[in-house]
């Protein structure tokens, strides 16, 4: 802070801001910086293209439908256990099995998360979601 004397005699005190503004200038470039390395975090998928199909046996699927409470399995109500041992049984009989999750649009996303906890707990490697249109 610098004090100036007037002719009158009456002191006068000056703030200088130029240092306030550069490290205003200094945080602001500082943050940016950092922010670009925050990464973010999510689910990878591969999304197959739209140009090619591929034919898959259907011995190859076992084709889930999540419920409200249950799942239904090939025309069977399953509980999480006995949906549980579907899988360990079909990869036993086919370890290049493919779950296909037929998930309804008025359910909740928690379903298809449990179903694919549950997947994942058993080991499956291949998993295809399927939108059911109301």
């Amino acid at each position: 802070m610098k004090k100036r004397h007037l002719r009158t005699g009456m002191k006068v005190s000056e703030f200088d801001s130029s240092p306030m503004a550069d490290l205003a200038f200094l945080l602001l470039i500082f943050f940016i910086v950092t922010s670009s390395f925050l990464l973010k975090q999510g689910i990878f998928m591969s999304l197959p293209s739209t140009k090619g199909g591929i034919s898959v046996p259907a011995s190859r699927l076992l084709k889930i439908k999540p419920l409200v409470q249950n799942y239904e399995v090939e025309g069977m109500v399953l509980t999480d256990q006995e949906l549980k041992a579907q899988m360990q049984q079909k990869l036993k009989q086919n370890p290049d099995f493919i779950a296909v999750i037929f998930m309804p649009r008025k359910l909740k996303y928690q379903r298809l998360m449990d179903t694919l906890s549950i997947a994942k707990e058993v080991g499956v490697k291949k998993i295809s979601i399927q939108d059911l249109k109301p």
